[in-house]
């Protein structure tokens, strides 16, 4: 089995039934797509140090346009990420939002992720 496949089936299918399955999944879903969101980010921009640095949040930008710029993907990071995988939680101003048409929302330092 090569990645590709690995991929697929640990954490693709895993992901893709949790959604289909019930639309109140999206701290789950979120708790286990933003640490590989990491990973495959660290690897693209080649940050193998502990700290995130510049390029890794220019590169979410480029992900995710809505976010706008570094600071407000540094913001996003900090809630989202490590807000979930340390505390269970969102750290700041959030919401979930049910809309199809978008992923993530920012505005006014405040940051809204799509519940489906």
């Amino acid at each position: 089995m090569d990645i590709s496949q690995r991929f697929q089936r640990w954490y693709k299918e895993p992901i893709e039934t949790l959604i289909a399955k019930d639309e109140h999944t999206a701290f789950a879903v979120l708790t286990l797509t933003l640490p590989i969101l990491e990973r495959y980010t660290r690897h693209k921009v080649q940050v193998s140090t502990r700290t995130l640095t510049a390029a890794f949040f220019d590169e979410l930008v480029r992900m995710f346009p809505d976010l706008q710029n570094s600071t407000n993907a540094r913001q996003f990071w900090d809630s989202y990420r490590n807000g979930l995988l340390h505390q269970a939680t969102l750290n700041g101003d959030f919401a979930f939002v049910k809309d199809d048409s978008r992923m993530l929302w920012c505005w006014d330092g405040k940051f809204g992720v799509s519940a489906k």
